[in-house]
């Protein structure tokens, strides 16, 4: 039987370096991004756009924006909308 005497603070040391040196290797998930907030139909675009809809029409028909279509029902996702929107904005002052 093998016998260690330590001080508290030595014992402490030790374990406080075990865990470091154990919590190093271990990786944790990325954290996944929020979900998009789905936008439906083009009332739904222009209320998040704040614009008319002929308006968030029009943005729709210009292909600025990336949409999804399940049935007759138009999809946007929001986050998608504001990039896409951004993009142009750069692309359109250049």
């Amino acid at each position: 039987m093998l016998q260690i005497i330590t001080t508290r603070e030595e014992l402490q040391r030790t374990i406080n370096e075990a865990v470091r040196r154990a919590v190093e290797g271990v990786r944790l998930p990325q954290q996944q991004p929020s979900q998009s907030e789905q936008i439906k139909g083009i009332a739904g675009l222009a209320r998040f756009l704040d614009c008319s809809q002929p308006t968030a029409q029009r943005i729709k028909n210009s292909g600025k924006i990336r949409y999804y279509q399940n049935g007759r029902t138009l999809i946007f996702r929001s986050n998608e909308v504001l990039e896409d929107m951004s993009n142009y904005k750069k692309r359109k002052s250049k």
